[in-house]
């Protein structure tokens, strides 16, 4: 291989450690692991039973899988080379080397495989914080990953000794990993959790009342005499520690309970020595494993409960506070909706008094512009009288026909409550009647009308004067008495007014939109300032004229 290769790999290999000040923290966490691993390992040796020295328990791979899940993937080959030394170190000489380095590379593999699925079943998590979260550790790896690997530990005893049960040796290789991943594993990985019960005076004269009595009982149960039914005399302290203290107090009795009841089996006298044997360890370690399960599947529910209890009296505490500053900008609200109705209504008030004054000052105004129309058609009227000119005089009285219908226009928009419109058609017959007594037993007016049209006061005054000229003129041209028809209907959205007479009408071809009298024409510009068209109709006698007018 040559130079540039080698400088190459080098570099690789140096690329995995860490760099600049943080160069330490990787040796440190070795040695701390390599020394954590050592004493864990001497602690399951001293558990082992003759004649083949399998041990009861095995802590060191709960050491291995915290390790694992605090430290990134790409470091584990590192933590394998250190774990398969120290298991050799730990085994030497009770263990020949290859069964040592066979059985560091198995709990390696445990370990790793129990990490891998812990961090997939609890979504990335490495604590242990809710019964699911136990639940997904207990399957991962004191089942799943323990089983598996008890499969190669076995293997290798069996290399060691083929007389050996394979499978029986194979529940207690796996027995003894479970546990040591159960206890020590779930102590570790939820030690770190917060402790929800508090540090008040009375519950450490509790924990100290429940570690007394539960002494007392341990000693009784496990080294008094050899009565194993005894065992069970030990699950109310059990059940104490996990109801009153949760997880850290459960870690703590059913790591002392195991204790007790190993020292028992491995020591003479104790109340499980009939158990001392490999041939019978396994009710012993099933025991065991009963213990911690139930124990802790107690604790992480009454966790579970009193944080759910927790966070419930969280929620209705923030509901409370949120139902107070609701009230709280309620009662802000109805003193600003207060303030504001009062406004309102002061300001309602004002306004109509204003309207009220408004309107008494517009029925002044039509009042006055009606009686000023009158006093102006009297003035009109007396100058006409003084007249001699028959032309003169004819002209000032249709001067003064023309104010009269003006006047007659302000005088009903004065009685209409409405200040923009009017109905014309209710105009029609006050018109016709001034006209008619204007003229005396010169016409005879006959009146129809029918519908609603409302209209402006301009338009009002624009048909007004319309149809008094109409009229006028039709007496004008009549031969003796005039009987004159006015018809005034709505007719969907149109309105039709007709003016019918008796007398010589127009005559052939006459066009009355060029016609070019006085009178006509300021008919026709009133007309088209209303928006309307008019034409002649057919009629027996006389003339009839048809006005067409739309409704805005």
């Amino acid at each position: 291989m040559s130079l540039a290769s080698n400088l190459n790999a080098l570099s690789r290999f140096a690329a995995l450690w860490p760099s600049g000040t943080q160069f330490l923290r990787l040796p440190i966490h070795l040695l701390g692991f390599a020394a954590l691993y050592f004493l864990a390992a001497k602690i399951g040796i001293a558990t082992q039973l003759p004649p083949e020295g399998i041990v009861i328990i095995w802590p060191p791979n709960a050491i291995v899988l915290v390790t694992l899940l605090s430290v990134a993937r790409d470091k584990w080959w590192i933590f394998f080379i250190a774990t398969v030394a120290t298991e050799i170190a730990a085994d030497m000489p009770d263990y020949p080397l290859w069964a040592a380095a066979g059985y560091g590379a198995v709990n390696f593999a445990e370990a790793a495989t129990a990490a891998v699925l812990v961090t997939a079943f609890n979504k990335g998590a490495s604590r242990l914080v809710s019964l699911a979260d136990f639940v997904g550790f207990l399957v991962s790896g004191p089942i799943v990953a323990s089983a598996s690997a008890a499969l190669l530990g076995a293997a290798i005893y069996k290399l060691g000794s083929p007389e050996l049960d394979y499978f029986y040796y194979w529940r207690v290789f796996w027995f003894g990993d479970a546990l040591g991943l159960l206890i020590i594993g779930t102590v570790l990985l939820s030690w770190r959790k917060p402790y929800l019960w508090g540090n008040r005076a009375g519950r450490h004269i509790e924990a100290i009342g429940l570690a007394i009595g539960w002494t007392a009982a341990a000693y009784w149960i496990f080294f008094n005499q050899p009565d194993a039914t005894r065992v069970y005399l030990i699950f109310p302290f059990l059940m104490w520690a996990a109801l009153r203290f949760g997880v850290r107090g459960a870690s703590a009795a059913v790591s002392g309970t195991v204790v007790a009841a190993i020292w028992s089996a491995v020591t003479i006298g104790g109340s499980f020595a009939t158990l001392s044997n490999i041939q019978s360890v396994v009710p012993l370690q099933g025991l065991i494993l009963v213990i911690a399960i139930s124990t802790f599947m107690l604790a992480f529910s009454v966790e579970d409960f009193l944080q759910t209890a927790m966070e419930l009296a969280e929620e209705v505490e923030h509901r409370k506070t949120a139902e107070n500053d609701v009230l709280q900008t309620n009662q802000k609200l109805d003193e600003v909706n207060r303030y504001l109705d009062q406004a309102i209504a002061d300001r309602t008030l004002e306004l109509t008094k204003s309207l009220d004054r408004n309107k008494l000052l517009l029925n002044e105004l039509k009042h006055r512009v009606k009686n000023n129309l009158q006093v102006v058609s009297s003035i009109v009227g007396f100058h006409r009288r003084d007249l001699h000119d028959e032309s003169a005089r004819e002209k000032l009285g249709k001067l003064q026909m023309q104010i009269g219908a003006i006047a007659s226009t302000y005088d009903v928009l004065h009685q209409s409550e409405s200040t923009e419109t009017l109905d014309f058609c209710s105009l029609v017959p006050i018109l016709c009647k001034n006209v008619a007594g204007s003229h005396g037993d010169l016409v005879c007016l006959s009146v129809e009308t029918s519908g609603y049209f409302p209209v402006s006061p301009d338009t009002a005054v624009a048909l007004s004067l319309t149809l008094n000229e109409l009229i006028t003129n039709s007496i004008k041209h009549a031969i003796g008495k005039a009987n004159v028809t006015v018809t005034c209907r709505r007719e969907d959205e149109q309105v039709l007014l007709k003016i019918v007479d008796d007398g010589p009408g127009f005559p052939p071809g006459f066009d009355i939109n060029q016609a070019t009298g006085f009178g006509l024409t300021m008919a026709r510009s009133l007309i088209a300032q209303a928006h309307g068209t008019w034409h002649l109709v057919p009629a027996e006698r006389g003339a009839a004229i048809e006005i067409i007018l739309p409704i805005k």
